[in-house]
This record gives structure tokens, sequence and C-alpha cells, in this order.
């Protein structure tokens, strides 16, 4: 890494010294600063990694901003004097935002190229959209936080150049529209300091120190404002998605938190569509009744060689239901039977086994750790040594199974564990694991890895050429994995511009009976080739309630459009079970929601 680092730094040296030493001849210059990249001082390895990118107005307050991140980020800084059309700065920009795995990059490219004939007509659009795609495309993980470029102003005077300053505020005007429509943050530091003109230095560009201040002090809120991950331990994820301090996960907050559960009481008392019939098919199945006959639990439970399968597999979808009728109706017998059943399991189970003990782990791991989490988090009087007995279970019993996912398999199978392992994460409260799923999610070398799962931008499923069913089945287990995220403060589902979307219409749309396209592949395992897309399963909806989470998602909390999502969703609705329990299911009641 040190090596890598030396040669990076190197190379951005070299590239920026010609286009320095012109921009200097204009008048642009670092500002008492070097063109290079500085890495943070006195790395942290437990904590998040923040890339600030500017030019010599980042200069100005790059110091204050690493200050005041000091034991909650690490911030690297790129200071560099390349504009849009810089004929290297696709290279180098992919270079350092690859460098280490970034929660936040905030950056701005706002003072060069404003001369004539650096950017042409009508161009800038264009560029700035291409330099947005390498930062998501080499920062998948990342938040990205786009600044507006400051005033310019005459020399020796407080009056705005009548030349240049209107080039700035057009340029910020295109930007501005193209992040909110790529659902970037923005961070509007013209606005700022548009009544702050006192403050200028009179060197055309540039402010005075209070100036400096006041622009890293709204740098840190939007860095702070906005969670994400980073590699190596350390997550910003101690602040929700409104920058407010949670001092650690949110509880319940696997698949559902408070205000999902408080959403569905009211709207199922007020006999509301779409929940109440989603309510209806959740209330007469079977394994939601408060009579339930528990069939576990058992030392051992296995797929393939079946040992306990069937009765491993009930008790976890009633453990779920009962659950989550406790919470909706507020019947204290739900609460006890989904008790009964996890204690029954978390006092015996000591093995699970076979070829498919993946499967069995992670199918059915995840139902009876969202069980365990209400249960937990909704005054159940769940006696203390049983929710440690269920940690104990969860961690010693299933997280070992599931760790590292399954490399040799399909990706619907190490998905089902990575959507086990997150959730195990938040009811266990353990930032490490939670946080090496959410950089699984992103960098892992097996089909659970989103864009080795959704393979393109169009929405091909690793398993799209095997067939239907088991490509829903891993679109299932991967929004699961969103959702749980999306609870905590992070937004999977909108990484590498909304793939899971793009997986779910792609699907959609093949299944309701259109044409799609196919590109040949041959997935992570090397085993798996497909040449075109399968026609097995085909339209058969039934078993696979997977599109209600997914549609409200992106259509109701997101304003997103998605026609083929929502053309399932209005035909499957409401929607019930999965095939065998493959799913969380009941999608209706569990996760519709009015527009935000």
């Amino acid at each position: 890494m040190k090596m890598f680092l030396r040669f990076m730094l190197a190379v951005v040296m070299v590239t920026v010294a010609v286009a320095g030493a012109t921009d200097k001849n204009l008048g642009l210059h670092s500002d008492g600063g070097l063109w290079k990249f500085y890495p943070a001082p006195a790395r942290d390895e437990q904590l998040p990694n923040i890339l600030l990118i500017g030019d010599s107005i980042m200069n100005g307050y790059h110091t204050q901003v690493i200050n005041g991140l000091k034991g909650k980020a690490n911030a690297d800084c790129w200071l560099t004097p390349m504009h849009l059309n810089s004929s290297k700065l696709h290279r180098d920009l992919a270079k350092v935002a690859s460098h280490r795995n970034y929660a936040v990059i905030h950056f701005n490219m706002g003072l060069h190229g404003w001369q004539e004939g650096r950017i042409p007509k009508g161009k800038y659009q264009e560029l700035l959209e291409s330099y947005v795609a390498i930062l998501k495309e080499h920062a998948s993980g990342a938040k990205l936080i786009w600044a507006s470029t400051t005033q310019v102003h005459n020399e020796g005077t407080q009056a705005l150049d009548e030349a240049i300053n209107p080039i700035v505020v057009r340029r910020n005007e295109i930007a501005d529209a193209v992040m909110k429509e790529g659902g970037m943050t923005v961070n509007d530091l013209y606005g700022l300091m548009s009544d702050k003109l006192e403050r200028v230095r009179g060197d055309k560009w540039h402010w005075q120190k209070e100036a400096y201040e006041i622009m890293a002090q709204q740098i840190m809120e939007k860095i702070l404002a906005k969670p994400n991950f980073a590699a190596g331990g350390g997550s910003l994820l101690k602040m929700n998605r409104n920058g407010t301090d949670t001092k650690g996960f949110v509880h319940p907050g696997i698949l559902h938190t408070a205000s999902d559960l408080d959403r569905m009481r009211k709207q199922v008392a007020a006999s509301a569509q779409p929940y109440l019939d989603g309510f209806k098919v959740l209330a007469s199945h079977w394994q939601s009744s408060s009579s339930y006959r528990v069939k576990g639990g058992f030392e051992e439970t296995g797929r393939k060689p079946s040992v306990k399968s069937s009765e491993h597999e009930s008790d976890a979808n009633a453990a779920y239901q009962n659950a989550m009728m406790w919470a909706i109706t507020g019947q204290q017998a739900h609460a006890h039977k989904a008790i009964e059943i996890i204690n029954a399991w978390s006092y015996r189970l000591k093995i699970i086994s076979g070829r498919d003990r993946i499967l069995a782990a992670g199918i059915s791991g995840v139902k009876f750790v969202a069980a365990a989490e209400i249960l937990r988090h909704t005054n159940t009087g769940w006696p203390a040594q049983d929710i440690a007995q269920a940690e104990s279970m969860f961690t010693n019993v299933y997280y070992p199974v599931l760790k590292d996912m399954a490399g040799f398999a399909n990706g619907n199978w190490a998905l089902a564990a990575l959507q086990t392992v997150m959730a195990i994460g938040v009811f266990t409260d353990d930032r490490a694991m939670f946080d090496r799923a959410v950089d699984w999610f992103h960098h892992g070398k097996d089909n659970a890895c989103l864009t080795h799962y959704v393979i393109n931008a169009a929405g091909q499923c690793q398993e799209s050429g095997r067939d239907q069913q088991h490509t829903m089945l891993g679109l299932g287990y991967l929004s699961v994995v969103a959702e749980i995220s999306w609870n905590q403060g992070l937004d999977l589902y909108g990484a590498e511009d909304n793939r899971i979307l793009a997986g779910f219409e792609y699907t959609a749309s093949y299944n309701l009976g259109h044409d799609v396209p196919f590109q040949e592949t041959t997935d992570t395992t090397g085993k798996y080739h497909h040449t075109s897309i399968s026609s097995k399963g085909r339209g058969r909806f039934s078993g696979r309630p997977i599109f209600e989470m997914v549609y409200n998602h992106y259509k109701h909390r997101r304003g997103i459009a998605c026609p083929f999502t929502e053309s399932v969703v209005n035909k499957i609705r409401a929607e019930g079970p999965g095939f065998l329990g493959d799913h969380i299911g009941f999608g209706t009641i569990l996760f519709t929601r009015e527009v935000q």
C-alpha cells in the first residue's frame, strides 16, 4: 500500500505540474499549498475515511475540516488545479477515488477552466456527468457531496467580477441540477458566502481566515449528516440520516423500525387499504397463529441430508410472523408464542449441518433474528437471560456457518448468508460484523457483491440465465440487505446508480412478457456460464413476494419511477408467504408506506 501511494502521488504531481504552471500565469495558484494528494495525518484504522477534492479554495479550509473531524474520520485531501476538460483528469481522479474505501467524498471543480476554450461551449454538463460517473465507479460505497464554487470578485474590492462570476453562477446552476438528479448532496458554499463578501481577501479568488472557518463548519455538518461505511472497521453510522447521534445501532432496526410498526398499527386500525388486505393475508396464515404448535428445538438441523429441516423452517416462519402479529395487534399471546419458539431453539441448537447448511442458516436465520429484534425492543418482557441465549445462538451457531458467505455457489446462496450476517450484526450490536457485511456488499469477491449479482446497468442478474425463480430468490435477499442498511442510516439501495432497482425492473419486465437485452456472462466461480436468458419459471410470481419492499422504497420513499416492478405489485397484491418460506413475505402489510 505504501508503494502504491508513493507511485500514485508521483503520477498526480507530474500530471498537474504543467497545468499548475499555466494557471499560475492566469492568476490562479495553490494559495500557499502544493498541488498534490495529502493523506490524512495520523490515520486511525477504526475510523471511516473521507476524501476532500478541490482547488485553492479547499486549501483555505481543509486544515479546519481535518481538525474538526479528529476522532470521527480520517480526511484525505486532493488539491488539484485541473478542470473538467483536463486531459489527465479522469485517470488521476480514478486513482485518487479508489485509493481507499471512502465513506464520503466532498468535491468541487469550480474555479479552474473558466477561460474561453478551456471547456467547449455546451459541454460543461456532459463533462461534469462523466466526472461524477468516475467517482461512482471507483468509490461506489461513498456518499458524494458536491460543493458549489464561491464568488469571484474584483481585485481590491467586494464587487463581483462582471465577466467571470456569471460563468461561476451558471455552472453552479448546471451542477446543482446534475447532483440533485443523481441523488447527491449539494453543499451551497456560494449561497453561504453571499452575505459575507466583506470577508474576501481582495485578490479576486480567495477569502480571509474567518470565511474559511465558516465554510469548514458547513462542510463538516454536511459530511457528518451523510453516514456511510469505510473498510477496516469504523463507520459514520453513529449518526442517522438526519445527522442525529444514535450512540450505535437503531433499535428496532432490522426489517422494521419503531415508526414502521406504528404505521402498520395505525393503518390496520383505520381499515386503510391496501394495508388491511395485506394484514388479513398475514393474520390468516397458519404460522401466524398464537396457537401454533412449536416443532423444535433440536441440537442439530441441516439440509442435504435433511436433519429437522422442515421443523427449523416452520418455526422460523412462525417466530417472525407471530412477532409481527404482536407488533401490529398488541396481543400478548403472539409475543409469548414467538418467545417460546426462539427459546426452544436457542437453548438446544448446537450444529447446522449438511451440504446446504448455508441455505438452512441464511434463509431461516434472518427470520429468527428479525423476530428477536422486535421482541427485544417492544416491551414484551422477554427475560435478559433468554435474550443473551439467543445472542449466543446467533453468534456461535449461525454466524460461523455464514461468515464467509458462499464463494462456490450461485448468488442466492451468498446473499442468503449476507442478509443474516447483517441482521445478526444489528441484533448483537456488533459493529465489525455489520461493517464487514456492508463491505462485502460493495467489494466481495463472490456473487453476493452487488455488481456481481446485478451484473450491469441494464439489470441483468447473475442467475438470469439459470431460471427466473432463483433470480427472484437472489434479488429478494439483496433487497433485504438494502432494507436493513436503510434502517441503520445507510443507503445501499442507491448504490451503483440504483442498481438493485435495475435488477428488479429487468426481471419484472422479462417476467411480464417483455424482451430484455442479455449479455453473455460467466459468474465469479467460473462454473456458471450463460449465453441467453432463461425462460424457466418465466411469469411465475407465485411464492416470490419480493416486490412490495422494493417498490415502496423507490416509488414512495425516493420518488423514483419503477413501472415494471409496480405492475408486478399490482398483479400479485396482497403479498403472501414465500415458497417454502424462502422469503420474508407479506410485503403489502409489512412494507407498504405513504409517499415521502
